[in-house]
């Protein structure tokens, strides 16, 4: 019985070391896609621009170039020169889970209470990849 769980165990570490083989390869395929079309993308908009064109197409694929903006506040600054019954009116106060950690650390909530409000869950699990280097066993 022994012999067939090891020989199953070594034909599950094969599998795993296969399989960690072609993740790795499809990671780094992954990358050079990534940074492959993040060179022809530029290399389309510069050619749109250069041609005035927003949208154009090769007869296979069409391309738009979408040109957004949007409104950024300088907070600190707007709350400056609204003042505080203005500002008010405009803010909301959060959770701030730093502050309620540091309450309990200090005894102003008790902790029991903060238990019974929070549950753990569980982040989605994913493989980190790195090279290998053979003293990281020893």
């Amino acid at each position: 019985m022994k012999i067939v769980k090891d020989e199953l165990a070594e034909q599950q570490r094969t599998e795993l070391g296969k399989a960690i083989a072609s993740a790795a390869n499809a990671r780094w395929l992954k990358d050079v896609a990534t940074a492959d079309f993040v060179t022809a993308e530029a290399e389309v908009q510069r050619l749109l621009r250069a041609l005035g064109e927003k949208r154009s197409h090769n007869g296979e694929h069409q391309v738009t170039l979408v040109e957004a903006e949007r409104v950024k506040i300088d907070v600190n600054k707007l709350q400056d020169r609204l003042g505080e019954r203005l500002w008010d009116q405009v803010t909301s106060s959060t959770f701030d889970k730093a502050k309620l950690e540091n309450a309990v650390e200090l005894g102003i909530i008790p902790a029991e209470i903060v238990a019974e409000c929070a549950t753990i869950e569980k982040n989605k699990p994913f493989v980190r990849f790195s090279l290998y280097e053979a003293d990281e066993d020893a």
